[in-house]
Protein backbone atom coordinates (compact mmCIF):
# COMPACT_ATOMS: atom_id res chain seq x y z
CA UNK A 1 0.00 0.00 0.00
CA UNK A 2 2.96 2.12 0.61
CA UNK A 3 4.53 1.80 -2.44
CA UNK A 4 1.53 2.74 -4.44
CA UNK A 5 0.87 5.83 -2.08
CA UNK A 6 4.83 6.58 -2.83
CA UNK A 7 4.29 5.62 -6.43
CA UNK A 8 0.66 7.70 -7.13
CA UNK A 9 3.20 10.42 -5.05
CA UNK A 10 6.03 10.27 -7.81
CA UNK A 11 3.49 10.50 -10.96
CA UNK A 12 1.68 13.22 -9.44
CA UNK A 13 5.19 15.03 -9.47
CA UNK A 14 6.17 14.52 -12.22
CA UNK A 15 2.90 14.90 -14.12
CA UNK A 16 3.41 18.84 -12.43
CA UNK A 17 7.30 18.84 -14.08
CA UNK A 18 6.25 17.53 -17.16
CA UNK A 19 3.25 20.18 -17.33
CA UNK A 20 5.83 22.94 -16.55
CA UNK A 21 8.13 21.73 -19.07
CA UNK A 22 5.38 21.92 -21.85
CA UNK A 23 4.67 25.06 -20.90
CA UNK A 24 8.40 26.55 -21.17
CA UNK A 25 8.46 24.65 -24.00
CA UNK A 26 5.99 27.12 -25.95
CA UNK A 27 8.56 30.20 -24.88
CA UNK A 28 11.34 28.58 -26.29
CA UNK A 29 9.23 28.42 -29.61
CA UNK A 30 8.33 31.79 -29.38
CA UNK A 31 12.33 32.73 -28.69
CA UNK A 32 13.33 30.40 -31.38
CA UNK A 33 10.83 32.10 -33.90
CA UNK A 34 11.34 35.46 -35.88
CA UNK A 35 10.17 37.35 -33.47
CA UNK A 36 12.35 36.39 -30.93
CA UNK A 37 12.21 38.53 -27.61
CA UNK A 38 9.58 40.65 -28.93
CA UNK A 39 7.72 37.36 -29.43
CA UNK A 40 8.08 35.36 -25.65
CA UNK A 41 7.39 39.19 -24.54
CA UNK A 42 3.70 39.14 -26.23
CA UNK A 43 3.41 35.83 -25.52
CA UNK A 44 3.68 36.74 -21.50
CA UNK A 45 1.82 39.87 -20.99
CA UNK A 46 -0.95 38.09 -22.72
CA UNK A 47 -1.02 34.83 -20.18
CA UNK A 48 -0.16 37.96 -17.32
CA UNK A 49 -3.38 38.82 -17.66
CA UNK A 50 -5.10 35.03 -18.67
CA UNK A 51 -3.85 33.63 -15.94
CA UNK A 52 -5.42 35.41 -12.84
CA UNK A 53 -8.10 36.01 -14.64
CA UNK A 54 -9.40 32.58 -15.58
CA UNK A 55 -7.83 31.53 -11.90
CA UNK A 56 -10.14 34.00 -10.47
CA UNK A 57 -13.13 32.52 -12.69
CA UNK A 58 -12.41 28.98 -11.94
CA UNK A 59 -13.86 30.11 -8.12
CA UNK A 60 -11.69 27.16 -6.95
CA UNK A 61 -14.44 24.75 -7.69
CA UNK A 62 -11.48 21.96 -7.60
CA UNK A 63 -10.83 22.49 -4.50
CA UNK A 64 -14.06 22.68 -3.07
CA UNK A 65 -15.19 19.47 -4.79
CA UNK A 66 -12.38 17.49 -3.50
CA UNK A 67 -12.15 19.14 0.01
CA UNK A 68 -15.44 20.01 1.13
CA UNK A 69 -17.47 18.28 3.32
CA UNK A 70 -21.08 18.96 1.79
CA UNK A 71 -21.60 17.10 -1.44
CA UNK A 72 -23.57 19.25 -3.72
CA UNK A 73 -24.70 18.34 -7.62
CA UNK A 74 -21.99 17.81 -9.71
CA UNK A 75 -24.52 19.85 -12.36
CA UNK A 76 -23.65 22.77 -10.36
CA UNK A 77 -19.90 23.25 -10.27
CA UNK A 78 -20.28 22.11 -14.05
CA UNK A 79 -22.49 24.91 -14.28
CA UNK A 80 -20.52 27.25 -12.57
CA UNK A 81 -16.99 26.42 -14.60
CA UNK A 82 -18.91 27.23 -17.56
CA UNK A 83 -20.25 30.84 -16.58
CA UNK A 84 -17.05 31.38 -14.97
CA UNK A 85 -14.79 30.39 -18.09
CA UNK A 86 -17.94 32.25 -20.35
CA UNK A 87 -16.86 35.64 -18.59
CA UNK A 88 -13.20 34.68 -18.27
CA UNK A 89 -13.06 34.00 -22.42
CA UNK A 90 -15.25 37.62 -23.09
CA UNK A 91 -12.74 39.75 -20.81
CA UNK A 92 -9.64 38.15 -22.28
CA UNK A 93 -10.63 38.79 -25.51
CA UNK A 94 -11.83 42.48 -24.68
CA UNK A 95 -8.35 42.73 -23.60
CA UNK A 96 -7.05 41.53 -26.38
CA UNK A 97 -9.23 43.34 -28.75
CA UNK A 98 -8.35 46.72 -27.40
CA UNK A 99 -4.45 46.09 -26.70
CA UNK A 100 -3.01 47.55 -30.04
CA UNK A 101 0.48 45.77 -29.72
CA UNK A 102 -0.94 42.50 -29.03
CA UNK A 103 -1.77 40.38 -32.21
CA UNK A 104 -5.46 39.24 -32.04
CA UNK A 105 -5.08 35.86 -33.17
CA UNK A 106 -1.96 35.31 -30.66
CA UNK A 107 -5.19 36.41 -27.85
CA UNK A 108 -7.37 33.96 -29.30
CA UNK A 109 -4.90 31.00 -29.32
CA UNK A 110 -4.14 31.88 -25.67
CA UNK A 111 -7.95 32.14 -24.65
CA UNK A 112 -8.98 28.87 -26.31
CA UNK A 113 -5.67 27.07 -24.32
CA UNK A 114 -7.10 28.71 -21.13
CA UNK A 115 -11.01 27.37 -21.68
CA UNK A 116 -9.80 24.04 -22.77
CA UNK A 117 -7.30 23.89 -19.27
CA UNK A 118 -10.66 25.12 -17.08
CA UNK A 119 -12.79 22.51 -18.33
CA UNK A 120 -10.07 19.89 -17.87
CA UNK A 121 -9.62 20.99 -13.80
CA UNK A 122 -12.88 20.80 -13.08
CA UNK A 123 -13.15 17.13 -14.31
CA UNK A 124 -10.03 16.16 -13.08
CA UNK A 125 -11.34 17.20 -9.49
CA UNK A 126 -13.83 14.47 -10.26
CA UNK A 127 -10.90 11.87 -10.58
CA UNK A 128 -9.24 13.38 -7.39
CA UNK A 129 -12.35 13.11 -5.39
CA UNK A 130 -12.37 9.56 -6.21
CA UNK A 131 -8.36 8.82 -5.46
CA UNK A 132 -7.19 8.45 -8.55
CA UNK A 133 -4.27 10.02 -8.01
CA UNK A 134 -1.87 7.39 -10.34
CA UNK A 135 -4.53 8.38 -12.99
CA UNK A 136 -4.34 12.19 -12.85
CA UNK A 137 -0.35 11.90 -12.68
CA UNK A 138 -0.53 9.88 -16.15
CA UNK A 139 -2.99 11.98 -17.69
CA UNK A 140 -0.90 15.16 -17.11
CA UNK A 141 2.55 13.50 -18.67
CA UNK A 142 0.60 12.25 -21.22
CA UNK A 143 -0.89 15.49 -22.08
CA UNK A 144 2.59 17.50 -21.82
CA UNK A 145 4.22 14.76 -24.15
CA UNK A 146 1.66 15.07 -26.86
CA UNK A 147 1.31 19.14 -26.51
CA UNK A 148 5.25 19.00 -26.85
CA UNK A 149 4.38 16.75 -29.97
CA UNK A 150 1.80 18.55 -31.79
CA UNK A 151 3.39 22.34 -30.61
CA UNK A 152 6.48 21.24 -32.77
CA UNK A 153 4.54 19.50 -35.83
CA UNK A 154 2.50 22.95 -36.07
CA UNK A 155 5.21 25.07 -35.81
CA UNK A 156 6.83 22.81 -38.81
CA UNK A 157 3.90 22.79 -41.14
CA UNK A 158 2.50 26.47 -40.50
CA UNK A 159 5.50 28.28 -39.18
CA UNK A 160 3.36 29.80 -37.12
CA UNK A 161 4.26 29.70 -33.36
CA UNK A 162 0.19 30.62 -32.49
CA UNK A 163 -0.70 27.47 -34.07
CA UNK A 164 1.98 25.73 -31.00
CA UNK A 165 -1.01 27.38 -28.76
CA UNK A 166 -4.10 26.13 -30.89
CA UNK A 167 -2.15 22.38 -30.35
CA UNK A 168 -1.60 22.76 -27.01
CA UNK A 169 -5.55 23.69 -26.49
CA UNK A 170 -6.42 20.93 -28.66
CA UNK A 171 -4.51 18.92 -26.37
CA UNK A 172 -5.86 20.03 -23.52
CA UNK A 173 -9.35 19.59 -24.88
CA UNK A 174 -8.97 15.85 -25.69
CA UNK A 175 -7.71 15.29 -22.42
CA UNK A 176 -10.19 17.19 -21.02
CA UNK A 177 -12.79 14.28 -22.35
CA UNK A 178 -10.23 11.81 -20.85
CA UNK A 179 -11.09 12.86 -17.26
CA UNK A 180 -14.53 13.59 -18.23
CA UNK A 181 -14.75 9.70 -19.42
CA UNK A 182 -12.80 8.19 -16.90
CA UNK A 183 -14.49 9.95 -13.95
CA UNK A 184 -17.90 8.82 -15.20
CA UNK A 185 -16.90 5.08 -13.74
CA UNK A 186 -17.18 6.34 -10.55
CA UNK A 187 -20.68 7.40 -8.96
CA UNK A 188 -21.02 10.80 -7.43
CA UNK A 189 -23.80 10.74 -4.71
CA UNK A 190 -25.03 14.53 -4.32
CA UNK A 191 -26.91 15.46 -1.05
CA UNK A 192 -29.67 17.33 -3.15
CA UNK A 193 -30.48 17.01 -6.63
CA UNK A 194 -30.24 20.25 -7.44
CA UNK A 195 -29.17 23.90 -5.96
CA UNK A 196 -25.99 24.33 -4.15
CA UNK A 197 -24.77 27.75 -5.74
CA UNK A 198 -24.66 30.40 -2.60
CA UNK A 199 -23.10 27.00 -0.73
CA UNK A 200 -20.44 26.55 -3.12
CA UNK A 201 -19.69 30.20 -3.96
CA UNK A 202 -19.59 31.36 -0.10
CA UNK A 203 -16.92 28.32 0.48
CA UNK A 204 -15.47 29.58 -2.80
CA UNK A 205 -14.37 33.00 -1.77
CA UNK A 206 -11.59 32.39 0.64
CA UNK A 207 -10.00 29.85 -1.71
CA UNK A 208 -10.42 31.87 -4.93
CA UNK A 209 -8.69 35.16 -3.24
CA UNK A 210 -5.74 32.64 -2.10
CA UNK A 211 -5.46 31.36 -5.78
CA UNK A 212 -5.96 34.68 -7.18
CA UNK A 213 -3.27 36.26 -4.68
CA UNK A 214 -0.70 33.34 -5.21
CA UNK A 215 -0.80 34.03 -9.06
CA UNK A 216 -0.92 37.81 -9.23
CA UNK A 217 2.09 37.66 -6.91
CA UNK A 218 3.70 35.16 -9.87
CA UNK A 219 2.73 37.79 -12.63
CA UNK A 220 3.47 41.23 -10.77
CA UNK A 221 6.25 41.53 -12.51
CA UNK A 222 5.22 41.13 -16.22
CA UNK A 223 2.38 43.28 -15.90
CA UNK A 224 4.40 45.65 -14.52
CA UNK A 225 7.25 45.45 -17.49
CA UNK A 226 4.11 45.02 -19.69
CA UNK A 227 2.73 49.13 -18.88
CA UNK A 228 6.48 50.58 -18.61
CA UNK A 229 8.58 48.84 -20.83
CA UNK A 230 8.32 47.32 -24.39
CA UNK A 231 7.47 43.62 -25.44
CA UNK A 232 11.58 42.68 -26.18
CA UNK A 233 12.27 43.63 -22.27
CA UNK A 234 9.34 41.82 -21.08
CA UNK A 235 10.16 38.34 -23.49
CA UNK A 236 14.07 38.32 -21.57
CA UNK A 237 12.53 39.12 -18.33
CA UNK A 238 10.15 36.75 -18.80
CA UNK A 239 12.32 33.93 -20.19
CA UNK A 240 14.64 34.57 -16.84
CA UNK A 241 11.88 34.50 -14.50
CA UNK A 242 11.16 30.31 -15.25
CA UNK A 243 13.75 30.45 -12.33
CA UNK A 244 10.68 30.97 -10.22
CA UNK A 245 8.71 28.47 -11.76
CA UNK A 246 11.07 25.66 -11.48
CA UNK A 247 11.23 27.02 -7.63
CA UNK A 248 7.52 26.86 -7.27
CA UNK A 249 7.74 23.43 -8.66
CA UNK A 250 10.41 21.99 -5.97
CA UNK A 251 8.63 23.95 -3.26
CA UNK A 252 5.18 22.20 -4.44
CA UNK A 253 6.66 18.75 -4.25
CA UNK A 254 8.22 19.69 -1.03
CA UNK A 255 5.16 20.80 0.43
CA UNK A 256 3.57 17.35 -0.55
CA UNK A 257 6.71 15.59 1.20
CA UNK A 258 6.74 17.48 4.17
CA UNK A 259 2.91 17.50 5.05
CA UNK A 260 2.37 14.25 6.80
CA UNK A 261 5.78 14.10 8.48
CA UNK A 262 5.02 17.72 10.14
CA UNK A 263 1.63 16.51 10.99
CA UNK A 264 3.43 13.57 12.40
CA UNK A 265 5.95 16.12 14.45
CA UNK A 266 2.84 18.13 15.95
CA UNK A 267 0.83 14.97 16.91
CA UNK A 268 4.26 13.05 18.90
CA UNK A 269 5.94 16.11 19.86
CA UNK A 270 3.79 19.41 19.48
CA UNK A 271 3.98 22.79 17.49
CA UNK A 272 7.19 24.16 19.28
CA UNK A 273 8.63 20.60 17.51
CA UNK A 274 7.54 21.37 14.61
CA UNK A 275 8.56 25.13 14.38
CA UNK A 276 12.00 23.42 14.74
CA UNK A 277 12.13 21.44 12.07
CA UNK A 278 10.44 23.81 9.45
CA UNK A 279 13.16 26.06 10.69
CA UNK A 280 15.66 23.50 10.53
CA UNK A 281 14.43 22.45 6.79
CA UNK A 282 14.50 26.69 6.01
CA UNK A 283 18.42 26.84 7.10
CA UNK A 284 19.27 23.63 4.79
CA UNK A 285 17.30 24.89 1.78
CA UNK A 286 19.52 28.32 2.53
CA UNK A 287 22.83 26.82 3.05
CA UNK A 288 21.92 24.55 -0.26
CA UNK A 289 20.66 27.22 -2.39
CA UNK A 290 22.96 29.76 -2.54
CA UNK A 291 25.39 27.46 -4.34
CA UNK A 292 23.07 27.66 -7.63
CA UNK A 293 22.43 31.23 -6.76
CA UNK A 294 26.16 32.14 -7.18
CA UNK A 295 26.46 29.77 -10.00
CA UNK A 296 23.29 31.60 -12.31
CA UNK A 297 24.99 35.05 -10.93
CA UNK A 298 28.78 34.27 -13.04
CA UNK A 299 26.75 31.72 -15.68
CA UNK A 300 23.05 32.32 -15.96
CA UNK A 301 23.31 35.09 -18.66
CA UNK A 302 25.24 32.58 -20.66
CA UNK A 303 23.21 30.14 -20.51
CA UNK A 304 19.95 31.88 -21.09
CA UNK A 305 21.84 32.82 -24.24
CA UNK A 306 22.53 29.53 -25.19
CA UNK A 307 19.00 28.12 -24.43
CA UNK A 308 17.13 31.08 -26.24
CA UNK A 309 19.65 32.82 -28.07
CA UNK A 310 21.68 36.30 -28.29
CA UNK A 311 18.82 38.67 -27.44
CA UNK A 312 18.08 37.18 -24.16
CA UNK A 313 21.19 38.66 -22.29
CA UNK A 314 20.86 39.75 -18.73
CA UNK A 315 22.85 41.89 -16.53
CA UNK A 316 23.81 40.44 -13.36
CA UNK A 317 21.97 42.44 -10.75
CA UNK A 318 18.66 41.36 -12.40
CA UNK A 319 19.51 37.46 -12.65
CA UNK A 320 20.60 37.97 -8.92
CA UNK A 321 17.72 38.85 -7.63
CA UNK A 322 15.59 36.58 -9.75
CA UNK A 323 17.88 33.95 -8.14
CA UNK A 324 17.02 34.75 -4.86
CA UNK A 325 13.44 35.08 -5.53
CA UNK A 326 13.33 31.37 -6.50
CA UNK A 327 15.19 30.65 -3.06
CA UNK A 328 12.74 32.49 -0.69
CA UNK A 329 9.96 31.21 -2.62
CA UNK A 330 11.21 27.55 -1.76
CA UNK A 331 11.87 28.48 1.97
CA UNK A 332 8.22 30.31 1.78
CA UNK A 333 6.71 26.55 0.92
CA UNK A 334 7.98 24.86 3.90
CA UNK A 335 6.66 27.43 6.24
CA UNK A 336 3.22 27.37 4.60
CA UNK A 337 3.42 23.96 5.37
CA UNK A 338 3.88 24.77 8.67
CA UNK A 339 1.06 27.21 9.03
CA UNK A 340 -1.41 24.48 7.47
CA UNK A 341 -0.63 22.27 10.16
CA UNK A 342 -0.90 24.83 12.64
CA UNK A 343 -4.46 25.06 11.31
CA UNK A 344 -3.42 29.14 10.27
CA UNK A 345 -4.60 28.83 6.96
CA UNK A 346 -6.22 32.54 6.50
CA UNK A 347 -2.26 33.72 7.36
CA UNK A 348 -0.69 32.00 4.01
CA UNK A 349 -3.56 34.39 2.40
CA UNK A 350 -2.74 37.31 4.33
CA UNK A 351 1.09 37.02 3.66
CA UNK A 352 0.45 36.60 -0.25
CA UNK A 353 -2.02 39.83 -0.17
CA UNK A 354 1.05 41.54 1.69
CA UNK A 355 3.69 40.31 -0.45
CA UNK A 356 1.65 41.66 -3.76
CA UNK A 357 1.59 45.48 -2.63
CA UNK A 358 5.13 45.14 -1.20
CA UNK A 359 6.14 43.77 -5.37
CA UNK A 360 4.15 46.67 -6.82
CA UNK A 361 5.27 49.68 -4.40
CA UNK A 362 8.49 48.93 -4.52
CA UNK A 363 8.14 49.02 -8.95
CA UNK A 364 6.80 52.04 -8.48
CA UNK A 365 9.62 53.51 -6.37
CA UNK A 366 12.09 51.90 -8.49
CA UNK A 367 10.38 53.10 -11.43
CA UNK A 368 10.32 56.71 -10.43
CA UNK A 369 13.71 56.66 -9.02
CA UNK A 370 14.95 55.62 -12.39
CA UNK A 371 15.82 52.42 -12.30
CA UNK A 372 16.74 50.03 -15.65
CA UNK A 373 13.09 47.97 -16.38
CA UNK A 374 14.47 45.12 -16.54
CA UNK A 375 15.78 45.94 -13.01
CA UNK A 376 12.75 46.54 -12.11
CA UNK A 377 10.90 43.37 -12.99
CA UNK A 378 13.51 41.76 -10.74
CA UNK A 379 13.11 43.84 -7.82
CA UNK A 380 9.15 43.01 -7.99
CA UNK A 381 9.90 39.14 -7.87
CA UNK A 382 12.38 39.87 -5.03
CA UNK A 383 10.49 42.01 -2.55
CA UNK A 384 7.57 39.83 -3.21
CA UNK A 385 9.33 36.40 -2.31
CA UNK A 386 11.33 38.10 0.50
CA UNK A 387 8.34 39.64 2.47
CA UNK A 388 6.36 36.57 1.82
CA UNK A 389 9.13 34.59 3.68
CA UNK A 390 9.88 37.03 6.11
CA UNK A 391 6.28 37.46 6.79
CA UNK A 392 5.60 33.25 7.19
CA UNK A 393 8.64 32.41 9.15
CA UNK A 394 7.70 35.48 12.02
CA UNK A 395 4.00 34.37 12.19
CA UNK A 396 5.46 30.45 12.34
CA UNK A 397 7.59 31.76 15.26
CA UNK A 398 4.66 33.63 17.20
CA UNK A 399 2.26 31.49 16.99
CA UNK A 400 4.36 28.82 18.47
CA UNK A 401 4.77 30.41 21.42
CA UNK A 402 0.71 30.79 21.94
CA UNK A 403 -0.25 26.95 20.94
CA UNK A 404 0.52 24.42 23.53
Amino acid sequence: MKRTTKFSYILVISGTISSAFSKWFLVWLFAQSDGGAEAVGLYSMVLAVATPLFVTAQLGLRTIFVSHETRWPWSTYLFLRGMGTFIGMTILLTYVFFTANVPFYLGLAITLLKIADSISDIYAARLQYFHQIQTLGLLSILSSLITILLASISVYVFHSVTWAIVAAAMTSAIFAMAHALLGRRFEYASVHEKGGYRGIIQASIPVTASQFLSTFLFQIPVLFLGMISNPQTVGVFAASAYLLTIANIFGSSLQTILNTPFRREREKNGVKAVARRAFAVTRSIAFIGIIPVILVAFWGSKLFQVIYGPAFAIPVLPIVLISLAALLNIMAYVQSVTLNVLNRYSIVTWSMAGSCLVAVLNGLIAFFVGVPDLTIGAICAFSGSVTRALFMAVIVSRVTEKIQ
